[in-house]
Formats: structure tokens, C-alpha cells, sequence
């Protein structure tokens, strides 16, 4: 906020998680809003989902958009777009099998569910889950859409989910992560250094 009140921007675009909305019970989310009201902008704000916008991963997003009173940039001509009901599952992103070898996980470690589960269509569809304790044990199949992407993630799912990929539990490699999130292949994908 601070080079909003420095520099008066006639319009501020803001995508934040959905879990800033609910952090103090909606207490943040609601003194950002009055902040931008307080500085004088009309703000506008909507839950996007992206897969209905293209993208693999299954990332809810809020958007903000927020315009400053008598900047010659009024909001009322603005409309969030609405997306589309077409979606693009995990397979759709996926490399050929010889990028395969180091995300590949153990078959023996591989429990499959009897009934796949998924609670909407909008959710991703488990198949099984990787022996052991912890987080990033999920194993998901590759019709249904991308785990949200978290630079946090742990255990063997680590920070783009476990996929059945022919018969495989195997994690997506660096090129399909960016994919989900709709980064071009034309970007170079850098890998960090060992240390």
C-alpha cells in the first residue's frame, strides 16, 4: 500500500490466495478493502478460479480491482470475466515418458483406493496414496485437474502432486509444474544449483 499512497495509480489490480479472505476471520481482507476505500478507490473484488480460464491447476484466486475515484479510470465500465466450462486435465500437459526417469516414485509404495474419490468436479481425483506418514502422499489421476502449486509442499508430492502416470506414481517434472500454471515453454525453466 505503500506505493499505492505514494504514487496516487489511477487503477491497482491485487491477486491474493483465497485464504487471505478468511485470515482473522475476514478481518485483513476487510482493512485492505477499507484502506483502498480510505486512499480513494472504488473497489471491486471476485473469486476466480483458473482452470475456468485455461489453466491445469486447480488455484482459486481473489482478484482486486480497484480504481481511484476521479482518476478518469471508473470501475463501472468494468466487468471480471466469466471464463469457460471447457477444462484441460493433467494429461493434457504432460511429457513424453523418458522425461520421466528422475520424478518417477516407487510402484511398490502405491496403494490404490478401491473408488476413486472426488467431491466435485471441480476437485482433483484421487486414485491412491503412497505408504508412509506425512503430507504429499496423495496420488491423483491424470483426467482430472493439477494440484495447486505451494513452494512449501512436502513429503514425496513435494510442490506439484503425485500423478498415476501408466501404472506410475510419479511427481510432474519442472516443464509440466509451469505448464499447469500456464507458463509458456518458450520460458527457460532454470534449475537451481546443488550446493
Amino acid at each position: 500500500l505503500e506505493l499505492v499512497e505514494t504514487y496516487r495509480y489511477k487503477l491497482v489490480v491485487i491477486e491474493t490466495l483465497l485464504h487471505f479472505k478468511r485470515m482473522g476471520n475476514g478481518m485483513v481482507f476487510r482493512a485492505l478493502v477499507s484502506r483502498m476505500n480510505g486512499l480513494g478507490y472504488e473497489v471491486k473484488t471476485k473469486l476466480l478460479f483458473a482452470p475456468k480460464f485455461g489453466a491445469v491447476a486447480a488455484r482459486r484466486r481473489i482478484y482486486l480491482y480497484c480504481t481511484r475515484k476521479g482518476g478518469g479510470c471508473e470501475s463501472g465500465q468494468f466487468l471480471f470475466p466469466t471464463g469457460s466450462s471447457q477444462r484441460h486435465p493433467v494429461y493434457s500437459i504432460l511429457e513424453p515418458e523418458f522425461f520421466r526417469r528422475g520424478v518417477r516414485l516407487p510402484r511398490k509404495q502405491l496403494i490404490l483406493r478401491e473408488h476413486p474419490l472426488q467431491r466435485t468436479s471441480d476437485c482433483l481425483i484421487q486414485v491412491g496414496e503412497l505408504r508412509g506418514v506425512g503430507s504429499g502422499r496423495a496420488v491423483y489421476d491424470t483426467k482430472g485437474l493439477a494440484s495447486a502449486q505451494l513452494a512449501t509442499g512436502r513429503g514425496p508430492g513435494w510442490t506439484s502432486g503425485i500423478y498415476l502416470i501408466d501404472g506410475t506414481p510419479s511427481r510432474l517434472t519442472v516443464r509440466e509444474a509451469a505448464r499447469t500454471v500456464q507458463m509458456s515453454d518458450l520460458l527457460a525453466v532454470l534449475k537451481a544449483p546443488h550446493h
